[in-house]
């Protein structure tokens, strides 16, 4: 029993109680495994007990004369915020020292993990005298806390590289294209031969698998950390082999429409195996399911024309036409032509084009306009109209040339110079309209 002992000294004595020693945070450490060397001569980079890790340099001493460093392989995700490389571990190889640097403005913790994997070639036999250059190298923790760490070399390597550790990738399940509707279903097993039961695997997938074999992968290489009874770790990484794309090209005639006569015809092209599927989007709401469609818009405007396509092995692609322009057809008939049989203006043929930005008609739907020089893209009736007739007369009202359905420019049927008249009705898929004007025939006869 606690008898006569004041207040403030039973609070002191509940405290220690209570509180006990005060905790210290463990060492961190930095070990190359070198006894886990693979045969392609990949040595792994193990820390343990980072607390809040915001900077690091290690430099690692070796000599040239019997290894070169050929790259560094598989850094540990957990310091790559978001992706983002500008926080990814650099490692530098310069006067016989390879610097593995990071930093960053965030603090990372780990347990027991591979930082990264080093691989090396060999150049002549010897020891590579692998060596932590612990007066170079530092850790800081968030704060710019320095934390001591405890460096080791494993074992001391003798080239020529006997290891009885491979890692090997069998690919079980091919998949499809990332920006397939089916990709990402490539499946491997990894395997670590030389290595002791039970192990323990860490993909650096989207669903950081644990097991074997992993399932759901991408085109994009992965990479994946396994571990053994004897704490040996083993990194590889691997690249799915996915079934090619459909090799497609679209085409329309026209390639560019108008609205007096907007049906077109769009066409498919393979290389290779031809699809089992197809699948047209003209843009505008409706769809097709044959290699070859037409199609009829109905208003004005631009459009992002695609056709999907499905592989034998259920792979899908799209090719598009991203900008189809379905216009209004502003024309212009010639006042004058002069049919001297010189192949200059030898025909009376109407013109395609834009009023003037400056032009009062500016704007103008389907139709004739005004202008001083009517020149640009021929018109030609029957590709631009459903229907067409054109008459014309000469000054004493008697009709000297008529056509329904008029398939090319007038000659002039060899009349004598002079002015005549004409009117022209022109239907289109949705409209219709009629001109009536002069026109000067100078032939010089």
């Amino acid at each position: 029993m606690l008898i006569g002992i004041k207040t403030k000294h039973l609070f002191l004595i509940l405290g220690i109680l209570f509180l006990g020693p005060k905790s210290t945070k463990a060492q961190a450490e930095l070990h190359l495994l070198t006894n886990c060397t693979t045969t392609d001569f990949t040595i792994p980079v193990q820390i343990k007990n980072f607390d809040n890790a915001s900077s690091f340099e290690f430099v690692l001493s070796y000599n040239q004369e019997v290894v070169a460093f050929k790259k560094s392989l598989i850094p540990n995700a957990s310091f790559t915020l978001n992706n983002n490389n500008s926080y990814a571990i650099k490692v530098i190889d310069e006067n016989n020292q390879l610097k593995i640097q990071w930093s960053a403005y965030y603090g990372v913790s780990i347990n027991d993990e591979a930082l990264l994997f080093l691989q090396f070639e060999k150049v002549n036999d010897g020891n590579p005298e692998f060596m932590w250059n612990t007066a170079s190298s530092h850790l800081y923790r968030i704060g710019d806390i320095e934390q001591e760490v405890q460096y080791s070399v494993e074992s001391n390597l003798v080239l020529p590289l006997v290891s009885q550790y491979h890692v090997n990738f069998q690919q079980l399940v091919k998949g499809c294209r990332d920006d397939s509707e089916n990709g990402c279903k490539a499946q491997a097993e990894v395997t670590v031969s030389g290595a002791s039961a039970p192990l323990t695997y860490k993909w650096n997938d989207k669903f950081n698998q644990q097991t074997q074999v992993a399932i759901g992968l991408c085109q994009d290489p992965v990479s994946v950390v396994i571990r053994d009874a004897n704490a040996c770790l083993f990194g590889g990484i691997f690249q799915a082999s996915v079934y090619p794309a459909n090799e497609m090209e679209i085409f329309s005639n026209p390639e560019l429409a108008y609205i007096t006569k907007p049906n077109v015809e769009f066409s498919s092209a393979f290389l290779g195996d031809e699809p089992q599927a197809y699948k047209w989007d003209f843009g505008d709401g409706a769809t097709a399911t044959t290699a070859n469609a037409e199609h009829t818009y109905e208003k004005v405007d631009h459009y992002s024309v695609s056709l999907w396509t499905r592989s034998n092995e259920g792979c899908d692609t799209t090719v598009k036409i991203d900008n189809f322009e379905v216009r209004e057809l502003d024309f212009c008939i010639p006042n004058v032509f002069t049919p001297n049989g010189d192949n200059i203006n030898d025909r009376w043929i109407f013109k395609i084009g834009n009023p003037p930005v400056d032009d009062a008609t500016n704007g103008l739907k389907t139709g004739i306009y005004e202008t001083n020089t009517c020149a640009g893209e021929d018109l030609i009736f029957n590709a631009h109209f459903k229907n067409t007739h054109l008459v014309i007369f000469n000054r004493n009202g008697a009709k000297v040339y008529e056509c329904s359905s008029c398939s090319e420019g007038w000659d002039g049927a060899s009349l004598p110079d002079g002015v005549y008249f004409y009117v022209f009705e022109w239907e289109g898929e949705y409209s219709s309209g009629r001109e009536q004007g002069d026109v000067t025939i100078l032939s010089g006869k």
